[in-house]
């Protein structure tokens, strides 16, 4: 320890700051710092490394490459342009050319086949007409009288059966809804009674086992407690009777006891019995003063009744408003819901809006003086294709071609009028439904159609398609009303070139074929229709419509009901000041003095139950407690005769006494714990059925209105029906007459026009057909010349007709003339570009690109990590200052008083360097009397040995540890000063033990052992082989705080520290002063002694400080063996441990 004290003195101001770091901890934080600095210092070089390889290689080359790439890709660009430019016209010269060949041939034969059937189908039509003439006068007389007869009372019978349908559909989905709620209810009702019942008896078993646990969980702590009891009175008999040696004086103080908890006993029965007196006296006060009591309750009561009644009457006037609270707010709730589903679904037409542009019509809706109904929209949104029908999408998208994106108007005034002021964003296409010439094909044309096809599903009009308003029929007519729909080509050839058919016939895939002889179409692509995404587009917009609707009517109601509440809104608040009152005055009755005096007289009937109930608990305690005195008093006999075997007996029971505390214990924590689950299932349970009966009640006066209802609406659909069976019987038998007689005058009118417009015709048609027969065949001279000189340039367009046809689906909106004009300039350019150009300057560019973006992305990562590291530093470097201050200035503090402790009417400090910071260096001031001294050598020794020691005990007070071992501390030192040290370590360090080798009166003088040193528990320390000790040494007897071991020098006071440090597992050779396990056999094993042990005994008796698995065990030994082979043991209570343990 003075080499200590003496390396302490001769510290420089860095080496008391180590002193200060050490006591702080602030080492870590200056290792961190060290390794931030290293790490920073690398990313630092390699950040050097990357920068110059960017600024000398990388940059220089992408500029050198920049122009090149320019050039190159200009060129590449050109070169693909014209070459496929070049195919696609290829392409399409050829097809086309190819295809107008094909066709001219098959109109000259089909002109020449026209000019035949033309001839012949004139006479015949000639002589049809003659006969249609006769037949038509006579249905006209016919359906004349009988339309007179109709007309009058067939719209009566219209308007009539429509409202009786409406009436009858309504009356339907209701009977349909409340039947299903019915049955629902029903169900309901039988569900919830089973699930009561099954409760109910679940309940009574319950309360049953619940009554039986009480009943287990009341024995169970009685026992317990009995027990517990007798286990507290043998504890302290038995400590009594250590204690006092051969004296009883335990069961005498047994025996004391007992008198006085009778004696306590009895008089709290006198109390009891006393305090039952005196409630008795008060109940019976009681009971005159409630007699007195009752004219003012009366009156109150009066009152109460008077306002009940206002209540009911204001109850009555509100029922006669029909305003329902839960109503208004669900109707509020559903408003809410509705504009924010409005909303949304209004973002998400728009966003259909943008992307079916072509459909999306809008205009100045301020700016125009039409009816808005007038405007019907796009064609496109004014009709549905039916699931069935949407493979044939393609073909009636082809059908309605441009017209598909045109404006349906009411009239010709609306159009003009939009055109002119609607302030339209692009040019449109109007459909004014009074002046356009619409035409259906006839129904026996269609029908031809059918049979000429072979299959009638196979062929169908385009109109019958569709689905739509009645109010825009004509324009559908318009679109679709005179082309055919077929499945393949091969039947739209054969319908539309039929002589008795000749109608423009569309396939599924779009291929258009007219009956003039031309033909247009080719691969489609048909994976995005736009009609498929239109009917998507129309639903949307339905669906926002019933949506408005929905959303207007909710407002409706809304706005009823608060209209009603606002109404009701002074009826509510005085019902509302009427309960308040009728509250208050039951209040004013349950606190009134009669109410005060029954609870008063309730609680003192239950106390007094209570006390006689005590009473009788206290009279059986009473009994036991005399029976413990007689039994006490024959063991105080029994014991004066044999101690020994009374007290062994004692301890025994005390054992099984334990034994049983602790498993009664166990036995009711179990049985507690069992009747509170089952406590909380119960109630549980019966909360459960609770809410089920009212269900149930809730539901039963629903069905009742339910069936109320049903009743109702039967007989009403039984009447309706009636109504409906007679009307439609009287109108079915005009309309079988009116219908016959009109379909056969309206079949015959139109053949006739159809037969004479067909006469008009003839001579027009068969002098077209001759001309057209002499153009065609100078047309296909021309085309066949054609068609060679492509095919010798470009061979592919005949070999790899897929090829052809893939370029001009690609090219399908070309405008071949300027693709032409174009292809001339791309062949100009080409050849000016030719000769500069560096073919492989992308590749050379695409790596040295990669190269910098890895180099930029390295430099971005190596800063972030460079800020994160400074910021680390700085973290650390202000952690150990904040650290560092905070010790000094409690170590500083505790060094001044004790230095001033140690010396009186003296002061010392660490102080830090002048104009320095902590970090540099702290010096040690001493003041002796007034004066501060410039340095420690103006001290003598002994003073110079205080300071320093001062210092240490500052430090070591700092962090406190639970033990500390002083070897000689106060070799240098005086009497006095050594005296002073061991007082100040008595009374500073009261929550540390010491062990403290002096030579000194002065130290051993304020230690509590002499000889016999003990920290926390410790009884005793053996030594055997152990450095000086060759025989077994037993040192006991250790004081719990000061302890001071004393002898002449070489009598083996440091070993005694060294042996407990080496027992209590020190791995450091050094600080038992060895340097290897062999130097700690006595005398390296050369007497015959070949090992070493130390064991340390703890006593054990605290068990709440106990190790685990140790509760038990009344003392704990360990030991540690050593041999001269270098072996090494840990023993516990003699058995193999490892050192951790």
């Amino acid at each position: 320890m003075q080499g200590k004290i003496t390396k302490v003195l001769n510290m420089k101001p860095k080496e008391i700051l180590a002193l200060i770091e050490e006591a702080a901890g602030t080492r870590m934080f200056e290792d961190r710092r060290q390794k931030a600095e290293k790490t920073m210092l690398k990313k630092d070089t390699k950040l050097i490394e990357i920068k110059d390889i960017l600024t000398e290689e990388v940059e220089p080359k992408l500029r050198r490459f920049q122009q090149d790439k320019e050039i190159y890709l200009q060129f590449q660009d050109i070169q693909t342009e014209l070459e496929k430019l070049q195919q696609i016209i290829a392409a399409h010269d050829y097809t086309i050319s190819n295809y107008q060949f094909n066709i001219n041939k098959k109109t000259i034969e089909q002109e020449k086949n026209k000019i035949k059937a033309l001839e012949a189908a004139n006479k015949e039509l000639i002589e049809n007409m003659k006969i249609l003439d006769n037949d038509l006068n006579k249905i006209k007389i016919e359906k004349d009288k009988l339309d007179k007869d109709t007309s009058s009372s067939g719209k009566d019978n219209t308007k009539k059966l429509t409202e009786l349908n409406n009436e009858i559909f309504t009356l339907n989905a209701t009977k349909e809804i409340q039947t299903k709620n019915l049955n629902d209810d029903m169900k309901k009702i039988k569900a919830l009674e089973t699930k009561t019942n099954n409760m109910e008896e679940e309940l009574l078993q319950k309360i049953e086992k619940l009554d039986i646990e009480k009943v287990k969980l009341s024995k169970s702590n009685e026992v317990f407690k009995a027990l517990k009891n007798n286990l507290t009175n043998n504890n302290e008999l038995l400590a009594s009777l250590k204690t006092s040696g051969t004296s009883p004086t335990g069961y005498v103080n047994q025996i004391n006891k007992f008198k006085k908890q009778t004696s306590e006993h009895t008089l709290s029965i006198k109390k009891n019995e006393m305090k039952i007196n005196s409630n008795s006296m008060e109940l019976s006060k009681n009971i005159d003063q409630m007699k007195q009591s009752e004219n003012m309750t009366r009156n109150i009561e009066h009152q109460l009744e008077q306002l009940v009644k206002e209540k009911d009457l204001l109850n009555s006037n509100l029922s006669k408003f029909p305003y329902d609270e839960k109503l208004h707010q669900d109707l509020k709730n559903q408003e809410q819901k509705l504009r924010q589903e409005l909303r949304r679904l209004n973002q998400e037409v728009e966003s259909w809006r943008r992307r079916l542009y072509n459909i999306d019509f809008q205009y100045d809706k301020e700016n125009v003086s039409f009816n808005l109904d007038s405007v019907k929209g796009v064609a496109a949104t004014l009709f549905n294709i039916t699931p069935e029908h949407l493979n044939k999408a393609q073909a009636l998208q082809v059908c309605a071609g441009g017209r598909l994106f045109n404006i349906v108007v009411d009239n010709e005034k609306t159009g003009s009028e939009l055109l002119e002021r609607g302030n339209l964003k692009k040019r449109v296409t109007i459909i004014p439904l009074n002046k356009i010439s619409s035409r259906k094909l006839r129904d026996d044309v269609l029908k031809m159609a059918k049979n000429v096809s072979g299959a009638s599903d196979k062929v169908d009009l385009a109109l019958n398609l569709i689905g739509y308003e009645s109010d825009v029929a004509k324009a559908m007519e318009f679109i679709f009303g005179s082309s055919l729909i077929c499945e393949n080509a091969d039947i739209a050839k054969k319908v539309t070139f039929h002589p008795q058919i000749r109608t423009k016939s569309i396939t599924l895939e779009g291929d258009v074929y007219d009956p003039e002889g031309t033909l247009s179409g080719g691969s489609r692509n048909n994976s995005s229709n736009i009609l498929v995404e239109i009917q998507d587009f129309n639903k949307l917009i339905k669906k926002q419509k019933n949506l408005e609707n929905e959303l207007k009517s909710i407002s409706q109601q809304y706005q009823q009901l608060e209209s009603i509440r606002l109404k009701i809104s002074p009826i509510v608040q005085e019902l509302t000041l009427t309960e308040n009152k009728i509250s208050q005055l039951q209040n004013e009755i349950k606190n009134s003095l009669k109410s005060i005096l029954m609870s008063r007289n309730l609680e003192l009937e239950e106390e007094n139950k209570l006390l006689e109930e005590e009473n009788e608990n206290f009279k059986i305690i009473l009994d036991q407690l005399v029976s413990d005195i007689k039994r006490t008093e024959l063991d105080l006999k029994d014991f004066n005769q044999n101690k020994g075997a009374n007290l062994s007996k004692l301890e025994k029971e005390i054992e099984e006494l334990n034994r049983q505390v602790m498993s009664k214990e166990d036995e009711t924590d179990r049985i507690s714990e069992r009747f509170e689950d089952m406590q909380v299932e119960k109630d549980q349970l019966e909360e459960d059925i609770s809410n089920n009966k009212q269900l149930t009640i809730d539901t039963q006066a629903t069905i009742k209105e339910t069936q109320s209802l049903l009743e109702k609406v039967t007989v009403s659909i039984n009447t309706t029906e009636e109504e409906i069976i007679k009307i439609k019987e009287l109108v079915n038998s005009k309309n079988k007459e009116s219908d016959l007689i009109n379909r056969e005058f309206n079949k015959l009118s139109t053949l006739i026009k159809a037969k004479k417009l067909d006469l008009d015709k003839f001579p027009g048609r068969l002098q077209k057909s001759q001309e057209q027969i002499t153009n065609l065949v100078s047309a296909n001279r021309e085309l066949d010349s054609f068609i060679t000189c492509l095919v010798e340039e470009f061979e592919w367009v005949e070999k790899d007709p897929s090829r052809v046809a893939q370029l001009i689906n690609e090219s399908e909106d070309l405008d071949l003339i300027e693709a032409k004009e174009h292809l001339t300039k791309l062949k100009e350019s080409n050849n000016a570009l030719k000769n500069r150009v560096n073919p492989n300057v992308i590749s050379m560019i695409e790596s040295v690109l990669k190269r910098e973006a890895a180099l930029r992305t390295m430099i971005t990562t190596i800063e972030g990590d460079k800020k994160k590291i400074q910021d680390t530093i700085e973290t650390l470097n202000q952690h150990k200052i904040d650290t560092l201050l905070e010790t000094y200035e409690k170590v500083t503090v505790d060094f001044g008083n004790i230095f001033k402790e140690l010396l009186p009417n003296s002061f010392a400090k660490l102080v830090i360097l002048p104009n320095k910071l902590i970090t540099d260096g702290l010096e040690v001031k001493v003041k002796l009397g007034s004066i501060w001294k410039e340095s420690l050598v103006e001290l003598s020794g002994g003073q110079r040995s205080l300071v320093a020691l001062s210092l240490i005990l500052a430090l070591l007070q700092f962090k406190p540890a639970p033990m500390y071992i002083l070897d000689e501390v106060d070799a240098a030192l005086d009497l006095s000063h050594t005296q002073n040290i061991g007082h100040l370590i008595k009374t500073r360090f009261k929550g540390s033990q010491f062990i403290v080798v002096s030579l000194k009166e002065g130290m051993f003088t304020n230690a509590n052992r002499v000889f016999r040193t003990r920290f926390q528990d410790v009884e005793e320390l053996i030594i055997d082989g152990f450095k000086s000790y060759a025989t077994r040494t037993v040192v006991s007897h250790w004081d719990p705080q000061f302890n001071a071991i004393t002898g002449l020098n070489g009598s083996g006071k440091s070993n005694i520290l060294d042996a407990i440090c080496f027992v209590l597992g020190i791995a450091s050779m050094a600080t038992v002063r060895a340097s290897n396990l062999q130097d700690l056999i006595y005398k390296r094993g050369q007497a015959g002694v070949t090992k070493a042990s130390v064991t340390i005994v703890f006593n054990n008796s605290q068990r709440e400080n106990s190790p685990i698995g140790f509760e038990n065990i009344p003392k704990i030994s360990v030991t540690r063996q050593i041999t001269l082979g270098g072996t090494s043991k840990y023993l516990i209570n003699g058995h193999r441990a490892q050192q951790q343990s």
